[in-house]
């Protein structure tokens, strides 16, 4: 094949070199979002210009016509990948679909294969050379197809040009790292349009459209190297609300920070000016536990606390996936959520509840001991009505100590590890016997006990036979008060049953237990069968009471 050195001969084997060139980096980036549209677009490009240089420089009708279907490829494929590549950059995945882009390559390949078979010279209508300035150049009259792909080629580069620009829009209160890559994204598809200008209306001979796609590769090269297009991607732009009261950081798969809200700016990185594109472990290198909690997990939830001017704040950090219409995971959302107010309330209350507490069970437990020995002393002493009110004020005195040991009680159940575990029931079975039998010698306590029964529970348990004893106990009134405690095992279970031969529990005391709730009409006497059933719900047992006139059977399972 004869060839002729052309002034475009040269000048495009360059840009085809450049855009090549180019490739190399994408290629090594291509599990990145925009990568595969690059890759695609730069190839096409680059064959395009190859195709063009061939056959500017070929002086023969074959030659030129061979090339030009070789043109033909990346001519028909360029609008198609930077159409693409709009959509990947804008976070538009339903273009990537399966079903879409076997549409688009289809209308690729129908503009790739129709010119070669030229059906009914809808293609070229009439073919030959011209000579101008002593070179060859191939001479066609163009049929109904070629507009048509014109029309095909400038509706890609319309659609992906007016995403790129609203894409502009909505960031342009963001970063200046944004503004200015979708500025070059958008100046690079802009030049096509006019390379493609000058050729479609005759105004140049050469075709300059290779030239624009290798200016357009030059952009993109410095929108990749120097503004990071692969590594900064607005990846979830619409999930950052600009109002939301919370801070937002959103992470891509390497845990850079690829955009921020507002609020994330002000409260949580105050003395940073730029975040995006920054390390997420950068701009947290202070705070090393939310750098761990943010950058070690896909997906968690915790209340951390880092120092902001000197003054120490919590938040709730909320980390989730964000994935890709392939349930790839390609970045992460940090949810900043400012408890400090709350936590603050919560350590007033907790001191509030140990101040009540020592109160409670120190000081007002001490001085109603007082109390009550002053007032025993005075009903010996006393008689007739004075001796009945010294008896009721130590009644009295006595139900307030009762309470002050329950509360106590409570805070067991409340501050200490309660996990579920295995022990042996027997020992605290038998020491909540001998303090009832302190307590109310009056009443018989009769027990048949093995000498070990493990089971599982938490330790309170011992706060179930307490106060169920006590209270079989204090309010037994017949007139030989007993109170018999057995223990049944089973394979899977142990049963402690508790019966006396008192009163009854009031219908009343049981309704409020079944509820879980005290009402205007009906609520309990006392804190201690409260205790009970917070301590069988927390030990996954089951309780059981079954009462009368002549008695109450309280049965306890637990599992062994």
């Amino acid at each position: 094949m004869a060839w002729q050195m052309t002034p475009f001969t040269v000048p495009l084997a360059l840009t085809a070199l450049l855009t090549l060139a180019i490739i190399v980096p994408v290629y090594r980036n291509r599990q990145k979002r925009v990568a595969m549209p690059l890759l695609a677009y730069m190839l096409l490009a680059a064959i395009y210009g190859i195709g063009i240089g061939i056959r500017l420089s070929a002086t023969t009708l074959e030659a030129k016509l061979f090339w030009n279907l070789v043109a033909q490829v990346g001519r028909a494929g360029t609008p198609i990948a930077l159409f693409l590549l709009a959509a990947a950059f804008t976070d538009r995945r339903q273009w990537f679909r399966r079903r879409r882009l076997g549409a688009l390559a289809a209308i690729w390949s129908i503009q790739v294969i129709w010119p070669i078979f030229n059906p009914a010279e809808t293609v070229f209508a009439a073919t030959g050379l011209a000579t101008r300035n002593g070179m060859a150049f191939l001479d066609v009259e163009f049929g109904p197809f070629v507009p048509f792909t014109v029309a095909i080629s400038y509706l890609f580069l319309s659609v992906g040009t007016y995403w790129l620009v609203a894409a502009y829009w909505g960031a342009r209160n963001s970063d200046n790292v944004y503004t200015r890559q979708i500025g070059l994204v958008i100046v690079a598809v802009l030049i096509p349009w006019g390379t493609n200008a000058l050729t479609i209306f005759d105004v140049t001979v050469a075709d300059y459209s290779p030239f624009g796609y290798a200016a357009t590769s030059l952009l993109i090269a410095t929108a990749l190297f120097r503004y990071r297009l692969l590594d900064i991607l607005p990846i979830a732009r619409g999930t950052v609300v600009e109002s939301m009261d919370n801070g937002v950081f959103v992470l891509d798969a390497d845990d850079q920070i690829v955009d921020v809200n507002p609020q994330a700016r002000e409260t949580i990185a105050t003395e940073t000016t730029e975040l995006v594109g920054r390390p997420f472990a950068d701009a947290f290198a202070s705070s090393p536990a939310i750098v761990e909690t943010v950058t070690g997990a896909t997906a968690t939830s915790d209340q951390l606390s880092i120092t902001e001017n000197g003054e120490q704040c919590h938040y709730e950090v909320t980390v989730s996936p964000i994935e890709d219409s392939f349930d790839n995971t390609i970045g992460r959302t940090a949810v900043f959520n400012d408890i400090t107010t709350q936590v603050e309330r919560e350590h007033d209350l907790d001191l509030m509840r140990q101040v009540l507490s020592r109160v409670l069970r120190h000081n007002m437990r001490n001085e109603l001991q007082v109390v009550q020995g002053g007032t025993a002393i005075l009903a010996s002493d006393l008689d007739g009505q004075h001796q009945d009110l010294a008896q009721k004020a130590h009644t009295g005195a006595e139900s307030l100590v009762s309470l002050s040991d329950k509360a106590r009680g409570i805070e067991e159940l409340v501050e200490t590890d309660q996990a579920i575990r295995e022990l042996d029931i027997i020992p605290q079975v038998q020491d909540a016997i001998t303090d009832t039998r302190s307590e109310f010698p009056d009443v018989s306590v009769r027990a048949e006990l093995p000498d070990s029964c493990p089971v599982r529970a938490i330790p309170a348990i011992h706060l179930v036979f307490e106060n169920l004893l006590e209270n079989a106990a204090e309010h037994n009134t017949a007139e030989t008060p007993t109170v018999d405690v057995s223990v049944d095992r089973a394979d899977t279970n142990v049963a402690i049953t508790i019966s006396d031969n008192g009163p009854g529990i009031p219908r009343h005391e049981l309704t409020v237990l079944t509820n879980e709730a005290e009402t205007d009409l009906e609520h309990g006497s006392g804190l201690g069968l409260w205790i009970v059933n917070w301590v069988i719900d927390d030990s996954t047992a089951s309780i059981e009471y079954d009462t009368d006139t002549d008695g109450t059977e309280v049965t306890v399972t637990l599992p062994t």
